[in-house]
């Protein structure tokens, strides 16, 4: 990292956080700390949200037309696409697995 770079990442880190014990550069563990519930609830949205669309990618890259054919022509990609698909559910919604954020 330039160090220009690295002395305003200091300097805003210090003015905004106010961090009593701080390194050279970005501080991403002290920064992580910072962080709220919420916003870990948001993060924790957007993750399924990118993990449901990731399933269609999926499947569109292996020019596949739905899941059922994934066991036919590519048995040792069923456990990626399950995993993916298990942190895709939404655990909230109830009537289908698509995450709240890409209902509206």
């Amino acid at each position: 990292m330039p160090r220009f770079t690295e002395k305003v990442i200091d300097l805003l880190e210090d003015k905004c956080f106010n961090f009593e014990r701080q390194t050279k550069g970005l501080d991403e563990s002290l920064l992580q700390e910072t962080r709220e519930k919420e916003h870990q609830e948001i993060i924790d949205i957007l993750n399924k949200a990118v993990s449901y669309v990731m399933l269609d990618v999926f499947l569109d890259k292996l020019e596949l037309d739905n899941p059922d054919m994934l066991q036919l022509q590519y048995p040792g990609m069923v456990e990626v696409y399950n995993r993916i698909r298990e942190e895709s559910i939404d655990e909230q919604e109830f009537d289908d697995e698509m995450p709240r954020i890409l209902k509206r």
